[in-house]
């Protein structure tokens, strides 16, 4: 075992010295621009995450359920209605009531009638109205108004 340790000691290691040195490139690459509206193109799936995240915050109890009425107030006029499986429910945001209580979602992109954002559609949806449960795929119908984005429509499955 000495005796090969002894011998890889003897093998010269290469000098970096000796290597040649390359200039970096004189004309450097152009960076790719963002486009111009980026935050705008996604202004919708902000607004709709924000209802979505309030909408299933306001069954807590105490503060954490009128601070999330009064976020989800900030994309929605006073009333939204909801269409789940052919019912209606009505979403009071304004009263702060609503018997369809959004447990979970999923899976969100924009939803676009050619290049027109009409809204968003949502992968999975999981409601609880009253003791029963409904989950399914839906849409949150959305118009922009002076560049701000309201939900307007629920439709599940």
């Amino acid at each position: 075992m000495r005796t090969r340790l002894a011998s890889l000691a003897a093998i010269p290691l290469l000098s970096f010295a000796a290597l040649p040195i390359f200039a970096a490139d004189p004309a450097p690459t152009p960076a790719v621009a963002a486009p111009a509206s980026g935050a705008a193109d996604r202004a919708h799936i902000d607004a709709a995450v924000t209802f979505l995240k309030a909408l299933s915050h306001t069954a807590r109890k105490g503060d954490q359920s009128g601070a999330a009425w009064t976020e989800l107030h900030t994309v929605t006029g006073d009333k939204v209605p909801v269409t789940i499986a052919g019912a209606h429910h009505d979403l009071d945001v304004a009263g702060m009531t609503g018997d369809a209580k959004l447990v979970s979602f999923s899976k969100i992109a924009s939803y676009r009638d050619g290049k027109d954002v009409k809204g968003v559609t949502v992968g999975a949806l999981d409601f609880k109205i009253g003791a029963d449960d409904h989950k399914g795929a839906g849409k949150l119908l959305m118009t922009q108004t002076d560049g701000k984005w309201t939900v307007t429509a629920v439709e599940v499955e």
